[in-house]
């Protein structure tokens, strides 16, 4: 038995979800029996943990969904006060509760006491040129029952956390704890101990499961680690607005769409260009090769790393 044989079929024409794991937030699945059964199972795990998000109400999925970072991309959390600006970021990577973070009173505390705060807290992060200072920042509880990897540095600190979670290089770049190998080393939090880094021991598969969490630094996008390396922060952030929802009425909402699509860039970004007038071929290169074939044929500096998905499944 699968979590798909607890979606019932409502009168109105969507699936309904209610398990031990989504508690009491209801969850409706937009979908037709066919796309119910050809969905990802990875799907169920992300569901569980839009239920989880603060305040939420109401978790719809809609019929695009797929697999995201932390919960689907194609769902929409119906919440009380809260918007959601960014569930779906691409770095929902967490660490076990027993996680220690400095923060700038002087004291570490764990990552699981720091969102039971019902303020925001001072953490250590790194600014754009390398110099540590302190931010706001919010913690929370960001999955259920994740599966887990031990990351052992060579100061004798071990770090729990999700196989996903990102942690800095030292030259700024970041890698998922699933890819850092022995020798990698890593931005040092305390670097007047090791202006060179702490470097990478292992990386272990663990056989168990545990609640993770998070911290959102808005302004800076990382934070400090007390073992002394620093990471990057949670993609998931919250805001309220003090405006009715009666007023997002549909022309508002295409109104608003209409002017961030004038502001905001679309596309791959970097040194990315327009494509050109394709041949057949050429289009069935860039559906098959994805994100990489693009990066590699049309000049791309962008992190195929921080990418949804390379391509889609495509039949012959």
């Amino acid at each position: 038995m699968t979590w798909k044989d607890f979606a019932i079929l409502h009168e109105d024409g969507y699936f309904t979800l209610a398990t031990e794991e989504t508690d009491d937030v209801p969850v409706r699945l937009f979908l037709t029996a066919q796309l119910l059964e050809e969905v990802e199972d990875d799907i169920y795990k992300q569901i569980v943990n839009a239920t989880k998000f603060p305040g939420v109400k109401l978790v719809c999925i809609t019929p695009d969904v797929h697999v995201g970072y932390g919960v689907p991309i194609g769902c929409v959390l119906v919440t009380g006060g809260t918007l959601c600006l960014g569930p779906v970021g691409y770095d929902i990577g967490c660490f076990t509760g027993d996680t220690l973070i400095p923060l700038a009173d002087g004291k570490s505390y764990l990552i699981s006491e720091l969102t039971e705060r019902d303020e925001e807290f001072w953490c250590y992060v790194l600014n754009s040129q390398q110099k540590v200072e302190v931010a706001r920042a919010t913690a929370k509880k960001t999955r259920v029952n994740a599966p887990l990897v031990k990351v052992i540095l060579d100061n004798e600190r071990e770090i729990t956390c999700t196989h996903d979670h990102q942690f800095m290089l030292r030259d700024g770049t970041y890698c998922e704890a699933q890819y850092l190998s022995t020798g990698f080393s890593l931005m040092p939090f305390y670097y007047w101990q090791d202006k060179k880094g702490y470097k990478v021991v292992s990386v272990e598969p663990l056989d168990y499961t545990e609640d993770v969490y998070c911290l959102t630094v808005p302004d800076n996008g990382n934070f400090a680690l007390d073992a002394g390396v620093f990471v990057h922060n949670c993609g998931m952030m919250s805001a309220r607005s003090n405006v009715p929802w009666d007023m997002a009425t549909p022309q508002k909402r295409l109104e608003f769409n209409r002017a961030v699509m004038t502001r905001v860039e679309m596309g791959m970004g970097g040194k990315s260009k327009r494509l050109p007038h394709l041949t057949t071929s050429e289009f069935e290169n860039l559906i098959r090769g994805g994100a990489e074939y693009y990066c590699e044929h049309y000049g791309s500096n962008v992190d195929r790393s921080q990418a949804e998905r390379n391509r889609l499944p495509v039949d012959e």
